[in-house]
Protein backbone atom coordinates (compact mmCIF):
# COMPACT_ATOMS: atom_id res chain seq x y z
CA UNK A 1 0.00 0.00 0.00
CA UNK A 2 1.26 3.47 -0.88
CA UNK A 3 2.19 5.74 1.98
CA UNK A 4 3.72 9.15 2.50
CA UNK A 5 7.28 9.50 3.73
CA UNK A 6 7.05 9.30 7.52
CA UNK A 7 9.97 11.65 8.15
CA UNK A 8 8.72 14.89 9.76
CA UNK A 9 12.10 16.57 10.36
CA UNK A 10 12.01 20.18 9.21
CA UNK A 11 8.24 20.43 8.79
CA UNK A 12 6.50 23.34 10.49
CA UNK A 13 4.53 22.13 13.52
CA UNK A 14 1.19 22.73 11.78
CA UNK A 15 2.16 20.28 9.01
CA UNK A 16 3.62 17.48 11.13
CA UNK A 17 0.32 15.61 11.47
CA UNK A 18 -1.34 16.58 8.19
CA UNK A 19 -1.36 14.77 4.89
CA UNK A 20 -0.07 16.92 2.05
CA UNK A 21 -2.19 17.64 -1.02
CA UNK A 22 0.41 15.56 -2.81
CA UNK A 23 3.89 14.16 -2.42
CA UNK A 24 5.96 13.80 -5.57
CA UNK A 25 9.12 11.70 -6.00
CA UNK A 26 11.20 12.44 -9.09
CA UNK A 27 13.61 9.75 -10.26
CA UNK A 28 15.70 11.34 -13.04
CA UNK A 29 16.79 9.49 -16.18
CA UNK A 30 20.27 8.03 -15.70
CA UNK A 31 21.72 11.01 -13.83
CA UNK A 32 21.06 13.20 -10.82
CA UNK A 33 19.55 12.43 -7.47
CA UNK A 34 16.03 11.53 -6.44
CA UNK A 35 14.00 14.61 -5.50
CA UNK A 36 10.94 14.64 -3.27
CA UNK A 37 8.53 17.51 -2.79
CA UNK A 38 5.17 17.98 -1.16
CA UNK A 39 2.52 20.67 -1.11
CA UNK A 40 0.08 21.31 1.74
CA UNK A 41 -3.47 22.70 1.61
CA UNK A 42 -2.30 26.09 2.93
CA UNK A 43 0.10 26.38 -0.03
CA UNK A 44 3.30 25.47 1.86
CA UNK A 45 5.85 23.81 -0.42
CA UNK A 46 8.66 21.61 0.91
CA UNK A 47 11.55 19.68 -0.62
CA UNK A 48 13.26 16.77 1.11
CA UNK A 49 16.94 17.61 1.43
CA UNK A 50 19.99 15.50 2.24
CA UNK A 51 18.11 12.37 1.29
CA UNK A 52 19.85 9.05 1.00
CA UNK A 53 18.24 7.03 -1.80
CA UNK A 54 17.68 4.10 0.52
CA UNK A 55 16.59 5.95 3.65
CA UNK A 56 14.30 8.97 3.47
CA UNK A 57 14.33 9.22 7.27
CA UNK A 58 17.88 10.57 7.02
CA UNK A 59 16.66 13.60 5.11
CA UNK A 60 15.08 16.81 6.32
CA UNK A 61 12.16 18.76 4.87
CA UNK A 62 13.10 22.26 3.76
CA UNK A 63 10.39 24.89 3.45
CA UNK A 64 10.65 26.61 0.06
CA UNK A 65 7.78 29.09 -0.11
CA UNK A 66 4.02 29.20 -0.40
CA UNK A 67 1.92 28.93 -3.53
CA UNK A 68 -0.45 31.84 -4.19
CA UNK A 69 -4.12 31.11 -3.59
CA UNK A 70 -5.11 31.41 -7.28
CA UNK A 71 -2.59 28.72 -8.27
CA UNK A 72 -3.43 26.60 -5.25
CA UNK A 73 -7.12 26.48 -6.18
CA UNK A 74 -6.26 25.33 -9.73
CA UNK A 75 -3.94 22.65 -8.30
CA UNK A 76 -6.70 21.40 -6.00
CA UNK A 77 -9.08 21.17 -8.98
CA UNK A 78 -6.56 19.08 -10.93
CA UNK A 79 -5.91 16.82 -7.94
CA UNK A 80 -9.64 16.21 -7.49
CA UNK A 81 -9.71 14.75 -11.03
CA UNK A 82 -6.56 12.68 -10.51
CA UNK A 83 -8.29 9.71 -8.87
CA UNK A 84 -9.59 8.77 -12.33
CA UNK A 85 -6.11 8.68 -13.89
CA UNK A 86 -4.17 5.54 -14.73
CA UNK A 87 -0.39 5.40 -14.44
CA UNK A 88 1.81 5.49 -17.53
CA UNK A 89 3.35 2.18 -18.56
CA UNK A 90 6.68 2.28 -16.72
CA UNK A 91 7.62 -1.32 -17.47
CA UNK A 92 8.71 -0.51 -21.02
CA UNK A 93 12.46 -0.74 -21.58
CA UNK A 94 12.32 2.67 -23.28
CA UNK A 95 11.34 4.54 -20.11
CA UNK A 96 13.99 6.81 -18.66
CA UNK A 97 13.02 8.55 -15.46
CA UNK A 98 9.73 8.48 -13.62
CA UNK A 99 7.71 10.64 -11.28
CA UNK A 100 5.60 9.02 -8.57
CA UNK A 101 2.68 11.14 -7.40
CA UNK A 102 1.03 10.24 -4.08
CA UNK A 103 -2.34 11.89 -3.56
CA UNK A 104 -4.72 11.30 -0.63
CA UNK A 105 -8.22 10.28 -1.74
CA UNK A 106 -10.90 9.21 0.75
CA UNK A 107 -8.44 8.26 3.55
CA UNK A 108 -6.25 6.26 1.15
CA UNK A 109 -3.18 7.27 -0.80
CA UNK A 110 -3.59 7.03 -4.55
CA UNK A 111 -0.29 6.53 -6.41
CA UNK A 112 0.24 7.49 -10.04
CA UNK A 113 3.45 6.88 -11.99
CA UNK A 114 4.30 9.20 -14.87
CA UNK A 115 7.19 8.92 -17.30
CA UNK A 116 9.78 11.56 -18.11
CA UNK A 117 11.13 9.96 -21.30
CA UNK A 118 8.99 9.28 -23.24
CA UNK A 119 6.85 12.24 -22.26
CA UNK A 120 3.96 11.29 -20.01
CA UNK A 121 0.47 10.99 -21.40
CA UNK A 122 -0.72 12.50 -18.11
CA UNK A 123 0.02 16.11 -19.03
CA UNK A 124 -2.60 17.26 -16.51
CA UNK A 125 -0.22 16.35 -13.67
CA UNK A 126 2.60 18.20 -15.41
CA UNK A 127 0.39 21.27 -15.29
CA UNK A 128 0.70 21.17 -11.49
CA UNK A 129 4.43 21.84 -11.84
CA UNK A 130 3.70 24.90 -13.98
CA UNK A 131 1.12 26.17 -11.50
CA UNK A 132 3.55 25.77 -8.59
CA UNK A 133 6.43 27.44 -10.43
CA UNK A 134 4.33 30.35 -11.68
CA UNK A 135 2.53 30.98 -8.40
CA UNK A 136 5.25 30.96 -5.73
CA UNK A 137 5.16 33.85 -3.30
CA UNK A 138 8.35 35.82 -3.08
CA UNK A 139 10.19 35.35 0.20
CA UNK A 140 11.36 38.75 1.47
CA UNK A 141 15.11 39.10 1.80
CA UNK A 142 16.80 40.91 4.67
Amino acid sequence: MAQFIKNKKGLMPEHENLNPLYEKSYFPPDYGSKQVSRLYADGSLYYLTHVDKSNEDEGKWGFISTVKNAGLQKIKAILSKSKRLKSDDIKSGKVKGIIIWKIPVNNKIFEIATTIIPESKLKILGEINNLVNNNLNTIPSD
